[in-house]
C-alpha cells in the first residue's frame, strides 16, 4: 500500500501548492487576456465584412478612420496566444523571462520584485498567490492529518483535488475581483472535477448527491437571474455567479449548497454595506459576488468534511 509519513506528506502538499500556485498565476494573468483578444478579433472581423473601402473613406474624423485601418492590419499579424503561447515575457520590456527568473516565491526575492532586464516592478499579486497556494495546501493537509498518523493513497487523493479545486479558486477569486468576470475555462472544469472526485470512494459525499448539488446550485441562481431581470429590467446576478455555483454545489452537495448561498449572501451584504459606508461604493454599484461563493465553499468543506 501506498502511503507517506506526516512529514513527507506536508513536504509534498508544500511542493505541490507551489508549483500549481504559479501555474495559477499564468491563468490568472492570461485567461482574461485570452478573452479580451477573442473579443477585440471579433470586432475587427465584423469591421472587415462590413466596412468597405468607400464607407471607411467616408468615416470622419481622419484619426478614428487611421485607427480602424490598423486594427484591421493587425488581425493579420496576430501571433498565436493561449495558456502556454507565447512563453513568459515582462508586460513592459517584452524581455523573455528565463527558467532561472520564473521559480515561485524566490525569484521574486532574488530580483527584489524588479524585472532583470528593465528594473520595472514585479506585482506584489504573484508571489501572494504562490505563497497562499502554498500554506493553503499546507494547511489542508495538516487538517487532513488530524485523525491519521500516516497519509494513504485516498488521503494523497483526497488532498490533490481540494487542491485543485483550492487553487482554481484563488484563479477565480482574482480574476473576478479584477475585472468582475467568471471564465467558462474555469468554472466548468471545476463542476466537472467536481463530479469525478465524488465517483471515488475517498469522496465525502456520493455522486448522485454531487450531481444534484450542482443542479440545485445552478437553478436556484439562474430562477433569481431571471426574476431579478423580470421585474426591475437589470441583470442582478452575472452568469458567471451562476455557473459557479454550480460548479461549486457538485463539490458540497445538495445538502450544504445552499448554506454555502446563504453565507455568501451575508457576507456580501456585509462588504457591500461597508464599501457603503466608507464611499468607495455606491447604492446602484454592483459588486463581484464570486469571491463570497467560494469563501462560503471553503468554509462548508472546512467545517463539514475536514474538520
Amino acid at each position: 500500500m501506498v502511503f507517506l509519513t506526516k512529514f513527507e506528506f506536508l513536504l509534498f502538499s508544500a511542493l505541490f501548492g507551489l508549483i500549481f500556485g504559479s501555474f495559477i498565476n499564468v491563468l490568472i494573468y492570461r485567461i482574461p487576456k485570452i478573452i479580451f483578444h477573442e473579443y477585440d478579433l471579433a470586432i475587427i472581423d465584423y469591421l472587415k465584412s462590413h466596412l468597405s473601402n468607400s464607407l471607411l473613406r467616408d468615416i470622419k474624423p481622419i484619426k478614428v478612420r487611421k485607427k480602424i485601418r490598423s486594427l484591421i492590419r493587425s488581425a493579420n499579424d496576430t501571433q498565436e496566444y493561449n495558456i502556454f503561447l507565447p512563453s513568459s515575457y515582462c508586460p513592459k520590456c517584452k524581455t523573455k523571462i528565463r527558467f532561472f527568473n520564473n521559480i515561485p516565491i524566490i525569484s521574486y526575492l532574488l530580483l527584489k520584485g524588479k524585472c532583470r532586464a528593465c528594473s520595472s516592478p514585479i506585482g506584489i499579486v504573484y508571489p501572494m498567490v504562490e505563497s497562499i497556494s502554498t500554506f493553503g495546501s499546507v494547511g489542508l493537509a495538516y487538517l487532513m492529518l488530524i485523525e491519521h498518523d500516516s497519509a494513504t493513497l485516498s488521503l494523497i487523493l483526497n488532498l490533490i483535488f481540494f487542491d485543485i479545486l483550492f487553487m482554481l479558486s484563488i484563479a477565480l477569486f482574482v480574476i473576478d475581483c479584477r475585472y468582475k468576470l467568471l471564465p467558462d475555462a474555469l468554472t466548468l472544469p471545476l463542476g466537472f472535477l467536481g463530479i469525478i472526485f465524488c465517483a471515488f470512494k475517498p469522496s465525502h459525499i456520493e455522486i448522485n448527491e454531487s450531481i444534484f448539488g450542482g443542479l440545485v446550485g445552478f437553478s436556484v441562481l439562474w430562477i433569481l437571474f431571471w426574476s431579478h431581470k423580470f421585474f426591475s429590467g437589470k441583470e442582478g446576478l452575472g452568469r458567471g455567479d451562476i455557473k459557479l455555483t454550480g460548479a461549486l454545489g457538485a463539490w458540497v452537495g445538495i445538502s450544504n449548497i445552499m448554506n454555502v448561498l446563504l453565507i455568501a449572501s451575508v457576507l456580501g451584504l456585509l462588504a457591500s454595506g461597508l464599501m457603503m459606508f466608507l464611499k468607495k461604493h455606491s447604492y446602484n454599484q454592483t459588486i463581484a459576488f464570486g469571491p463570497f461563493l467560494i469563501i462560503g465553499t471553503h468554509f462548508i468543506i472546512i467545517k463539514e468534511f475536514l474538520l
